[in-house]
C-alpha cells in the first residue's frame, strides 16, 4: 500500500505508531481513523477490523492512530486529533466521547473541507452546539443503559448492583452508566458506579474490595469488553460464580464463553466491525458522488443471551466480536 509522504512526515515528527491498513486498489483519498489503542480496549480491535475490510474494498487509506491508557483524557483525544488535522487528509472517523474537547479542532477540520463521520459516540450537546459532522454511526447509549438494566431486571431478582466504569468522562460510557442508574433508581435497586480504570488487575481489586464491602451485590454491569474481562476473572478468582452475574455492552471470544458457563447473563451487541466499516463507505461515497450520510446509523442495540449467543458465533469469528 502506498503512503502520502505527508502523512508519513506528520507522524514521525509526532512520534506516534499509526496503524496503517491495508488497501486492494489504488488510494483516491486519506481518512484517519481516532479511537483508543486495541490493546487498551478490546471493542476497538474490532473497529481496526472493520476499518481494514472497508480499505480492502473502497480506494482510500486508512490510518488509524489510538489513545494509550494513559491518553483517555481531552489533552490526548485533542493530540490525536492534531495529529489527523496536519496529516491533510480528506476524512476523519471518531467518536465524540469528549465533545467539548474535541470541538474546536474538528470544527477547524470541518472549515477546511474535510469529511468528518462519527462513529460509536455522537455529540449529545444540544443541536445548536453540535460538532456538524456528516453522519453518525453507532447506537443510542441512553437507551441502550436503559434496555440492558431492563433486561436484567426482568431476569433475576438484584440485590445490589455495582456499574464498573473503566473510562471515566468517556461519554459513551457515562450515558451508557446513566441510562443503567434511572432504571435501577426507578426500581428502588441499591447501586454505586465504580472508578475501576482499563488496567485489568487495578478492576480486578477494585471489583474484589467492592463485592466485600457490599457482599449483597449479585450483579456488574460492565460497560464494555475491557471491564467485561476483568469481572470474569475476578468471578472465576474468587468463585464468585453463581453468586454474581455480569451484565455487559459488545461480544468477544471471553463474552461468548462467559455467556456459556453461566458468568454473563446477557451483553449488548453493537456491531463495532460495522461502525468503522459503514462510516468509511459512507464518507467515501460522500466524497467521491456528493451523497450526503443519514444522520443516524443504528447498529444496536441487540440483547444476546444464552439462547441467541450461537447465532453470532460466525460473527465473532471474523471480525473477533459484535
Amino acid at each position: 500500500m502506498k503512503k502520502r509522504l505527508a502523512v508519513s512526515a506528520v507522524l514521525l515528527l509526532a512520534m506516534v505508531v499509526p496503524f496503517v491498513l491495508c488497501v486492494g486498489a489504488p488510494a483516491k483519498y486519506t481518512f484517519y481513523g481516532v479511537g483508543v489503542d486495541p490493546s487498551v480496549d478490546p471493542f476497538f480491535a474490532m473497529v481496526l477490523k472493520g476499518f481494514e475490510a472497508a480499505g480492502e474494498i473502497f480506494p482510500v487509506d486508512i490510518v488509524y492512530i489510538g489513545l494509550n491508557a494513559q491518553e483517555i483524557n481531552p489533552t490526548g483525544l485533542v493530540n490525536k486529533l492534531e495529529i489527523a488535522r496536519a496529516s491533510g487528509a480528506e476524512g476523519l472517523i471518531t467518536g465524540f466521547w469528549m465533545a467539548e474537547a474535541e470541538d474546536e479542532v474538528v470544527r477547524a477540520m470541518i472549515d477546511e473541507g474535510v469529511g468528518v463521520m462519527a462513529i460509536n459516540q455522537n455529540d449529545v450537546r444540544p443541536e445548536a452546539e453540535r460538532v456538524p459532522y456528516l453522519g453518525y454511526v453507532g447506537q443510542d447509549e441512553s437507551e441502550t443503559g436503559q434496555a440492558l438494566a431492563e433486561a436484567t431486571i426482568g431476569r433475576m431478582q438484584i440485590d445490589r448492583a455495582v456499574i464498573a466504569i473503566h473510562a471515566v468522562g468517556s461519554a459513551s460510557l457515562e450515558t451508557r452508566a446513566a441510562g443503567i442508574a434511572e432504571v435501577l433508581e426507578a426500581h428502588g435497586i441499591a447501586y454505586d458506579k465504580l472508578d475501576i480504570t482499563t488496567d485489568p488487575s487495578t478492576a480486578m481489586t477494585n471489583l474484589g474490595a467492592y463485592i466485600t464491602q457490599h457482599p449483597e451485590t449479585n450483579v456488574i454491569f460492565a460497560l464494555g469488553a475491557s471491564g467485561t474481562h476483568s469481572a470474569l476473572a475476578l468471578l472465576s478468582e474468587q468463585a464468585l460464580t453463581g453468586k454474581v452475574v455480569i451484565a455487559t455492552f459488545d461480544i468477544t471470544e471471553p463474552t461468548v464463553e462467559g455467556i456459556r458457563d453461566g458468568r454473563i447473563l446477557l451483553t449488548v451487541s453493537q456491531q463495532p466491525f460495522m461502525q468503522s466499516f459503514l462510516a468509511v463507505q459512507l464518507l467515501y461515497a460522500y466524497l467521491e458522488y456528493g451523497i450526503v450520510p443519514p444522520a443516524h446509523v443504528p447498529t444496536g442495540p441487540t440483547m444476546v443471551d444464552a439462547d441467541n449467543v450461537d447465532a453470532i458465533e460466525k460473527q465473532v469469528e471474523t471480525t473477533g466480536g459484535a
